[in-house]
């Protein structure tokens, strides 16, 4: 579920559970894309990529340093 809050997105991800705190997931046009950039970096994958429905693609990917980057791709997502 998820809702536009002046051109923001709030949602809900059921995929993370274990989170008890916000999660922030950048915009990206290509989550393919973002995840081969990152873990060609030393970064891995954690999580996705999954169509969490309505074609909205999210990932979570680890840094070498541990940093999770968390990616959506939203083609309702007016820019």
């Amino acid at each position: 579920m998820g809702f536009d809050l002046g051109g923001f997105e709030l949602g809900t991800n059921s995929f993370t559970q274990t989170l008890k705190v916000p999660i922030a997931y950048m915009g990206v046009q290509n989550v393919e894309e973002a995840i081969e950039s990152l873990v060609s970096e030393g970064a891995r994958v954690l999580m996705g990529p999954v169509d969490v429905g309505g074609g909205i693609i999210l990932a979570d990917i680890a840094s070498l340093y541990g940093e999770v980057t968390r990616v959506i791709f939203n083609p309702h997502f007016r820019e």
